[in-house]
């Protein structure tokens, strides 16, 4: 069953979004968190998407919900539709097999691994892929920033001593004043982590990036992957905004752990695939590393026996379960990026912000 909006275009271009209920099931079994929610979620996505379509005279839409695979098997005039309009799953192949005329699909997210295991849609070169990008610099980069003080203040030891109602004498605690940052994958997040730390804290900003043909904003050094381990090991901070690709694949792993400075921070923003878990649970445990602020893990959603949970690790990490990307104004940031693409779409323009289907990463930036 699937949770599915059809916009219908006056000009014959029909378009669609779709999220699978197979994903709310598994939320309700492993976090608790209930369908209803889940769609009500979803139907916010998709009033921020009608908003901005409703002003467009050329545009006339009909949402429908929870169409399962026989439904929407006999949906009439398949070939008609053009625009497939979804979130990250790789549930859109049901779709892509039966609409078999869409020459566009729009990923209303950023992250692209799952909707990318759609054999049809990586193989089919007629259909062309967009996401949406820079809705969650700000708030990314806000939580590299409050996991670093919140591991180097010590938050969780006053937070201790204040349930016990204990008081304590003074403790030396390090600044992150000043610090070197290392920011693997310094895109338009990369760059806004870069920022903040920079001009907030005046640190020493070292990116991490394909692109080192110039020195970019906010960084004070540039420098590739084949540098991985020297930039760990001259780092306090590390942040990973990484995505997932088949060169990315446990890239932060125990030999690049072994090489951190000892007392790091680690910030994972990126994807979870891109870390060893195991390795960084122990550099966590031996206490090489102070600590790991953790919005995004390999397998999501985690269930109630996860390692993560383990007592010996909770001292040492911040887990906010892939939520730090989200803020109140994110579905509209999500509708404007839409409502361009929709514009160059119907004018037979240049799409933006289009995903090369191999590797996962962006063509075209704005």
């Amino acid at each position: 069953s699937f949770f599915i909006s059809i916009f219908f275009f006056s000009s014959r271009r029909r378009h669609t979004r779709f999220l699978p209920v197979s994903w709310a099931r598994r939320c309700v079994q492993e976090t608790g968190v209930s369908t209803g929610a889940i769609k009500a979620n979803l139907k916010r996505l998709d009033s921020s998407v009608q908003n901005v379509l409703a002003t467009k005279p050329f545009v006339d839409f009909k949402p429908i919900y929870e169409y399962t695979s026989q439904e929407i098997s006999s949906i009439p005039n398949k070939d008609s539709y053009d625009v497939v309009v979804t979130g990250d799953t790789s549930d859109v192949e049901v779709i892509l097999k039966e609409f078999r005329n869409v020459k566009w699909v729009h990923n209303l997210y950023a992250g692209c691994e799952s909707i990318l295991k759609s054999p049809t849609l990586k193989d089919n070169k007629e259909i062309t892929l967009t996401r949406a990008k820079n809705v969650s610099n700000i708030p990314l980069a806000e939580f590299s920033v409050g996991s670093s003080l919140f591991f180097l203040r010590n938050f969780t030891f006053f937070e201790k001593l204040k349930r016990n109602r204990q008081w304590h004498a003074r403790v030396p605690l390090p600044f992150l004043n000043r610090k070197t940052v290392a920011v693997f994958g310094y895109g338009a997040i990369g760059q806004e982590v870069g920022r903040q730390f920079k001009q907030g804290f005046q640190t020493r900003v070292i990116a991490v990036d394909r692109n080192t043909d110039k020195l970019p904003p906010y960084a004070d050094e540039v420098t590739t992957m084949a540098n991985i381990k020297q930039v760990a090991a001259q780092s306090d901070i590390i942040v990973n905004v990484l995505p997932s690709t088949p060169a990315t694949q446990k890239v932060f792993n125990k030999e690049i752990f072994d090489a951190c400075k000892k007392g790091a921070v680690f910030v994972n923003i990126g994807r979870g695939m891109t870390v060893n878990e195991d390795d960084l649970m122990e550099a966590l445990i031996s206490d090489k590393l102070l600590g790991a602020g953790l919005d995004v893990t390999d397998n999501e959603p985690i269930n109630s026996t996860s390692k993560w949970y383990d007592e010996k690790l909770q001292d040492k990490i911040l887990l906010t379960l892939h939520s730090q990307d989200e803020q109140s104004e994110g579905f509209e940031f999500r509708a404007k990026i839409f409502e361009e693409n929709v514009m160059r779409f119907a004018k037979g323009e240049e799409l933006i912000n289009v995903v090369d289907k191999v590797s996962g990463l962006s063509l075209i930036h704005i």
